[in-house]
């Protein structure tokens, strides 16, 4: 239990942790209806109806899936300090702020973690497409047009 306390607590956002340590006691409590539940729910073979099986086969799937984009893809991208300038100075008009007189400008400084957020996700996409069209080829994917169609 205090393993699954911990996973918890260290895989929530850093405002919530604060949250979690000034109600440790309900936290904890939550954790302990949640195993109960879950061993009854086990010992009541819940986890073998059909329903349930397809939604842990999906769960199953996401997870892998998330796994495997972490560990083949995101890890890999990066974005340079040069990039980061680039896109500063080719978008000036990006980074107006709004209702100000006259026209102000966010700084680089300023934007600079946005825009690497920015990039980071443009990459992320431009790689996983790649990976996919990869994955896709190799696969010999065939669609039985007229059976979809049907549906």
């Amino acid at each position: 239990m205090l393993s699954d306390f911990n996973r918890f607590y260290s895989s929530s956002p850093t405002f919530y942790q604060d949250f979690i340590k000034k109600n440790k006691n309900k936290f904890l409590d939550d954790l302990i209806n949640r195993e109960l539940l879950f061993q009854e729910a086990k010992r009541k073979k819940i986890d073998r109806y059909p329903e349930v099986r397809e939604k842990l086969q999906d769960w199953e799937k996401d997870i892998l899936v998330a796994s495997l984009a972490k560990e083949e893809i995101l890890k890999k991208i990066a974005v340079s300090e040069d990039e980061i300038k680039s896109y500063y100075e080719k978008h000036p008009e990006e980074f107006v702020i709004p209702e100000t007189t006259p026209s102000q400008t966010e700084s680089f400084a300023q934007a600079k973690e946005r825009i690497k957020n920015l990039l980071v996700k443009y990459k992320e996409m431009e790689v996983f497409g790649e990976y996919l069209e990869k994955l896709r080829k190799r696969a010999k994917i065939k669609v039985n047009q007229e059976l979809f169609n049907k549906l």
